[in-house]
């Protein structure tokens, strides 16, 4: 993943917080991008709704304890930021043909970490897949 790409991407959404993200990536540059790089890195996400968009597919965080979409931190062999969306929401939910909607940024969100995290805080990339819920439970 080049962090040229990562700007990019961060650049063409109209998320909230686009420049709060932009500004963080230019900052720390390929830090920004690994989980090594301190204490605040990206994560990418998959947000899974049902194709009617009336359900969502969740995951029961094991180190957090609360209900979350699927994601987590960028992987060296990781081509671009919806790639890794896409690997974490294939690896959680075990759907192994799981692919986005579309591979631009759909939501972005700072968290800051609390209680058995490494990590102080996660710049969350998110995207969007549609799977059918029959799928979802085989």
């Amino acid at each position: 993943m080049h962090l040229d790409d990562v700007t990019t991407a961060l650049a063409a959404t109209t998320a909230p917080h686009r420049d709060r993200f932009l500004e963080f990536v230019r900052t720390h540059g390929d830090a920004a991008l690994r989980r090594d790089g301190g204490p605040e890195h990206l994560t990418a996400s998959c947000f899974v709704f049902s194709p009617d968009l009336g359900s969502v597919l969740l995951c029961l965080h094991r180190k957090g304890r609360f209900w979350v979409q699927f994601g987590g931190h960028l992987e060296p062999g990781d081509r671009d930021l919806a790639e890794a969306a896409r690997r974490e929401a294939r690896e959680e939910s075990g759907i192994a043909d799981l692919d986005l909607l579309d591979t631009s940024v759909a939501d972005l969100d700072r968290h800051d970490l609390h209680g058995g995290f490494t990590c102080a805080a996660h710049w969350d990339v998110g995207f969007v897949a549609a799977v059918d819920p029959a799928r979802a439970t085989t």
